[in-house]
C-alpha cells in the first residue's frame, strides 16, 4: 500500500513526536517509534503499480501548493486500537484531500481505501496504534494531563509505503 501524506515544520513535528515518543515510553508500545513513523496527516491510502506516476503527480503538485495552516484542537481514538490528534479541517487541507484523490482517479489503476475518500475521511495525525485497552487508556491520560492546541504548517508533501513505512519522495511546497 502507497500513502500520499503531509508532514510539518520543524516545532510542531518535534511537539507530536514527543507525545508519540511519550506514549510509547509510558505504554511500552514503540510501534510508531520501531517503525519510524514521522507525525504526518494522511491524505490517501491506495494501491498501484503505477509508482513513478504517482511520484511525478506529487512532484507536480508540490509545486503548485502553498504550505498551509494547520491546528491540532482534540485527540480521538479508532477503537480498538488507535489514538491521534484531530486538525480542524480548513478549507487548505479540505482542498489537498480533494485534489489528491481527484488527481489519483484520473492516473487510472488506482485502488483507493474507501476512508480516503472525500466525505469518508477523517483527518488525523496518529500518536499510537496497535494498542491494547490499558495501553489506551494510558495514553489518553497522559493526553488529558499535556494535551493543548498545536498551531502548525504543512510544509511537505511525501509519498511512502506503509508497513513498515518507508519515504519514497518527500517535496516542499512553495
Amino acid at each position: 500500500m502507497y500513502t500520499i501524506s503531509v508532514y510539518f515544520d520543524e516545532k510542531s513535528n518535534n511537539t507530536i513526536q514527543q507525545y508519540i515518543n511519550q506514549i510509547a515510553r509510558l505504554t511500552g508500545n514503540t510501534y510508531m517509534v520501531d517503525e519510524q513513523v514521522p507525525p504526518h496527516i494522511t491524505l490517501s491510502a491506495f494501491d498501484t503499480k503505477k509508482e513513478s506516476e504517482v511520484i511525478e503527480l506529487v512532484d507536480s503538485m508540490s509545486k503548485n501548493w502553498n504550505r498551509f495552516p494547520l491546528q491540532w484542537v482534540s485527540v480521538g481514538a479508532f477503537m480498538p486500537y488507535v489514538v491521534y490528534m484531530a486538525p480542524v479541517l480548513n478549507v487548505e487541507l479540505y482542498n489537498a484531500v480533494t485534489e489528491v484523490y481527484s488527481a489519483l482517479m484520473e492516473l487510472g489503476d488506482v485502488s483507493i481505501r474507501n476512508c480516503y475518500k472525500p466525505f469518508q475521511w477523517l483527518p488525523h495525525t496518529t500518536l499510537a496504534k496497535m494498542l491494547t485497552q490499558d495501553e489506551m487508556l494510558t495514553a489518553f491520560k497522559l493526553l488529558h494531563n499535556q494535551f493543548g492546541v498545536i498551531k502548525g504548517t504543512a510544509c511537505r508533501i511525501a509519498v511512502a509505503k506503509s508497513n513498515p513505512h518507508l519515504d519514497i519522495a518527500v517535496f516542499d511546497m512553495k
